[in-house]
């Protein structure tokens, strides 16, 4: 009976000997369940997504469209940058004015129009980024004044970008009444609204006006660059007016302008329609 005894338990328990190899067994066996464990988690994540995690994927996936779009629209792609802008979540007035800015800049004025139009449609609303290229794009005065009513609706006209957009768009359209309306009405000016002013003025043919703009604008200091200097010495084309022509030769070697290519050129035009080539 003990010997049937000892060899039952010989059967049960292992020898001495192979007590070694149960560390590593049960360790094996931990790891295995673990690694099922985290397979399951793991794929319990991928089927039950929080809704804050998709939000920062849809946002994660709108910025990386609108970095395509700005690339696109930069490297004048224009096509590909329209198929891609009809994919996109257009809730946004940024990307609206990415395109109409790119198609401004690329000519495309009828096109800008069209999408400044398909925004108004689609219930967006134009902010102050928007309306000094809708305005460039506007390619007669009934449409200039069409913008100019929905900026003063929004509250934009006293903005200082806007208001220069619409002084350069009336003095284009032959309106320079109205872009001196726009240019008193300004709170702020700065030296683009007094250049828009100067090169208006010159564009109507009405140079003595450019001229006296150009004097009232070195009065209040407001500075002088590349489009000051052409416009002002268009102006004293259009009168053949040498000494005010001399004077802004003056200032433009004052502030170190003389070596502008473009304002050379302006200067050699002056002197030569107004009389005196052998100085040009």
């Amino acid at each position: 009976m003990a010997k049937e005894l000892l060899n039952l338990r010989l059967q049960i328990v292992p020898p001495t000997s192979e007590y070694r190899y149960f560390p590593a067994i049960i360790q094996a066996s931990n790891k295995s369940q673990n690694h099922e464990l985290r397979i399951r988690r793991h794929n319990s994540r991928k089927n039950t997504t929080s809704p804050r995690r998709r939000k920062f994927r849809n946002v994660e996936g709108l910025i990386l469209s609108i970095k395509r779009l700005l690339y696109y629209v930069s490297s004048g792609c224009l096509d590909t940058a329209l198929q891609l802008f009809d994919k996109m979540d257009k809730s946004d007035i940024f990307i609206w004015n990415v395109m109409i800015r790119g198609l401004v800049d690329s000519g495309m004025f009828q096109e800008a129009m069209e999408m400044y139009h398909r925004m108004q449609i689609e219930g967006i609303e134009a902010d102050n980024f928007t309306f000094p290229f809708g305005i460039k794009a506007c390619l007669g005065l009934k449409e200039g004044q069409n913008v100019h009513s929905m900026v003063i609706k929004l509250g934009f006209d006293e903005d200082v970008y806007t208001c220069n957009a619409l002084i350069v768009m009336y003095a284009k359209v032959g309106c320079i009444e109205e872009s001196e309306r726009v240019f008193e009405r300004m709170p702020v000016r700065d030296l683009v609204s007094w250049n828009s002013m100067v090169r208006g003025y010159v564009l109507v043919g009405d140079g003595w006006s450019s001229l006296m703009c150009f004097k009232n604008m070195q009065r209040v200091r407001a500075g002088l660059d590349r489009i000051s200097c052409v416009s002002s010495l268009g102006a004293c084309v259009l009168e053949r007016h040498l000494l005010s022509g001399k004077e802004i030769f003056c200032q433009v070697v004052r502030n170190g302008l003389d070596l502008d290519p473009k304002i050379q050129s302006s200067v050699i035009d002056m002197f030569g329609k107004c009389g005196e080539v052998d100085y040009a």
